[in-house]
């Protein structure tokens, strides 16, 4: 079975978002090959396709990826989602394999809401593929990303614990969370220097951070980096 890491991420940030979180993938063991990055919201008419990073004209704000994910093969058998704001810490790719995931459609990172992380079988997403093009965002405009980005809030994983009649493992689960999934809060500072404060949430059990901006249910939502 192969499993590649499959990255979410936007023409308007990627530039900044992607490095670091490259960087500590790359330190964590894994190969060029073995990670597939989808950036929404280009609008150009310019191809900048190469083999691992994938350039698409809709803007689906957490779920561009998926929705990506579920049109083609991409040469693996299973993909771990992310977002682009995150990073991984030196163990992650030993946690992350120790898990056999060959009788699993999908292993979210914890039992409860997740921002659509986790792993995803390739037959799962084709077969989700329907349902996902339904949730394409063309729209990109400042309020049409507003309402995509709310929309995203209140359906987050989607293709998880909100699916009907599927048995469902989690990380935090399988690799033994002492906290039950929770992460342990680093601290809020401006992580990519850019006047955004963003709260650093590490989960221990995966070796894995979320660098996130959006932690609570506002009225208007961060849509940049």
């Amino acid at each position: 079975m192969i499993t590649k890491i499959a990255i979410n991420s936007n023409v308007k940030f990627a530039s900044v978002s992607l490095p670091p979180l490259l960087e500590s993938l790359k330190s964590a063991g894994f190969t060029e090959d073995e990670i597939l990055i989808f950036v929404g919201g280009d609008i150009s008419d310019i191809s900048r396709n190469t083999k691992n990073t994938f350039y698409v004209n809709h803007d689906s704000i957490d779920f561009t990826g998926l929705i990506e994910l579920s049109r083609s093969d991409y040469d693996a058998d299973f993909f771990f989602y992310m977002h682009d704001t995150v990073k991984v810490g030196p163990r992650f790719k030993d946690k992350l394999l120790s898990i056999d995931p060959k009788n699993s459609e999908i292993i979210p990172l914890r039992p409860w809401p997740s921002m659509n992380t986790g792993l995803y079988s390739r037959e799962y997403l084709k077969r989700k593929h329907v349902e996902l093009l339904n949730i394409q965002n063309f729209d990109i405009s400042i309020e049409g990303l507003q309402k995509a980005k709310e929309w995203g809030i209140y359906h987050e994983d989607l293709l998880t614990w909100r699916q009907e009649n599927l048995v469902i493992n989690n990380y935090a689960d399988l690799l033994g969370s002492d906290s039950g999934g929770f992460p342990v809060i680093i601290g809020e500072y401006d992580y990519y220097g850019n006047g955004v404060t963003r709260r650093l949430e590490y989960y221990d059990f995966l070796d894995f951070y979320k660098i996130k901006s959006n932690w609570e249910i506002r009225d208007r939502y961060e849509l940049g980096l």
